[in-house]
């Protein structure tokens, strides 16, 4: 993917062939797709994604997978929610519904999610870093394990967001996504998915 500056578009849309020659240098360039815009979904091995921005020869992208939990941590994850917007300076009590071995549930579910499913095509790497520091997460504070929770929910919601992982000894803005703009060096299939303003219609232009 090349990305085409505002200040350019004109001169692009005029001759797209000669702009990418005389421009950008490219030896005899094909147009496959000629526009893809921030926000278009991108599915890399089945894992849905969403083109958010570019840095240098890389894009970034947000993740476009819902994470399934269930009801019951989606209502424990309210809890820690609930504490951190509002009382994260006190101590947890028996008021605020959560506990350590729920904690150390959900972070065991959270690393799986990462390494076993449909997640791990982007975040098996950062899922295997967290789970090595398994340990560390037990040793920490109830309250600091509520934070770690909350920035791994951070990692993996369809957002832009990093997380804040330096409490188990990990980066502080760990998870961010991001591909080399050329897209045969992405392991894996690589489609463009083009929706429907209702999201009920799909079609799919294969890159790789």
């Amino acid at each position: 993917m090349q990305p085409i500056n505002l200040y350019q578009i004109n001169e692009f849309e005029a001759d797209p062939v000669a702009f990418l020659k005389d421009k950008l240098g490219l030896c005899e360039p094909e147009i496959l797709v000629r526009r893809v815009k921030y926000n278009a979904c991108i599915s890399i091995d089945g894992f849905r994604m969403h083109l958010s921005n570019k840095q240098g020869t890389s894009l970034g992208y947000k993740p476009g997978m819902q994470l399934v939990l269930g009801y019951r941590f989606e209502k424990y994850i309210h809890n820690i929610t609930k504490y951190l917007e509002k009382a994260n300076e006190r101590q947890i009590n028996k008021y605020d519904g959560l506990s350590e071995e729920e904690n150390i549930e959900l972070f065991d579910l959270l690393t799986d999610k990462m390494t076993s499913t449909v997640f791990k095509v982007k975040f098996l790497d950062m899922g295997n870093k967290i789970k090595d520091k398994r340990e560390n997460f037990l040793e920490i504070p109830i309250e600091r394990q509520c934070y770690v929770i909350d920035q791994m929910l951070n990692i993996l919601h369809a957002n832009t967001m990093s997380g804040d992982l330096k409490d188990i000894g990990l980066a502080g803005q760990a998870g961010i996504i991001k591909t080399s703009i050329d897209l045969t060096n992405v392991k894996g299939s690589v489609e463009i998915i083009n929706q429907s303003a209702a999201g009920l219609f799909e079609n799919y232009y294969k890159i790789k």
